[in-house]
């Protein structure tokens, strides 16, 4: 049997995570909550928008302590991603 790395090993954590979440009427990982990208595996982090809506931002430009996006701080993730129309949600 192979070794699963660490980023297998998070992204099957996630998955899990998504899936209690949905069970329990959620969409979205918690605030704040560390991940990668299922595109291009970049760290990135959640934030939640003015509107109330989650964000994936570029790890490096978040604290681990920010829950809240800032347009003059953080850098969405849809704005480096190498597919970010795979995962924008439709208007």
């Amino acid at each position: 049997m192979s070794e699963r790395s660490d980023a297998d090993i998070l992204r099957e954590m996630q998955q899990l995570e998504r899936v209690h979440a949905e069970a329990a009427g959620k969409s979205e990982p918690a605030a704040g909550k560390f991940g990668y990208c299922r595109s291009c595996s970049a760290p990135i982090r959640w934030l939640l928008t003015a509107a109330g809506k989650y964000m994936p931002v570029d790890a490096r430009t978040a604290d681990e302590t920010d829950v809240h996006f800032d347009h003059r701080k953080h850098t969405s993730h849809f704005a480096t991603c190498s597919d970010p129309n795979r995962w924008r949600k439709r208007k």
